[in-house]
């Protein structure tokens, strides 16, 4: 499994409806499962694609987190959609970038999929 900021931007709904969340659930340890096992493939499938990565074949399998993953041709659809998506925004892009709030408050952090910065339109998608 990948690293996780104690306070991620993905779980702030519960630190910051139920504060006390964050410290009871610190020595939880993260677990995997096959689902996602399953999303942590198709989302290096699309930064694959975004990055001019190699992308495995339909029907190829991939050990993630002690899964073995096939890769389907659903998997293969959305990553392609999610990658056109994000080209299609155009500006300055980056692709996993680690983003922090921790100048502000200690343990936030976290990985953006994708940064865009669009000048031209005063817009910023993340």
């Amino acid at each position: 499994m990948s690293e996780h900021a104690p306070l991620s931007p993905s779980a702030s709904d519960l630190w910051m409806n139920c504060p006390g969340g964050a410290v009871l659930n610190e020595d939880v340890p993260r677990t995997g499962n096959a689902a996602s096992a399953q999303g942590t493939v198709a989302h290096a499938i699309g930064y694959s694609m975004l990055s001019g990565g190699i992308v495995p074949e339909v029907g190829h399998t991939i050990v993630e987190d002690g899964f073995d993953i096939e890769v389907d041709a659903e998997m293969v659809m959305h990553a392609q959609g999610y990658a056109g998506y994000v080209r299609s925004l155009g500006g300055w892009q980056r692709y996993e970038q680690r983003v922090s709030l921790e100048w502000l408050v200690p343990g936030v952090w976290g990985t953006a999929d994708a940064l865009i910065i669009d000048v031209d339109h005063g817009e910023l998608h993340v």
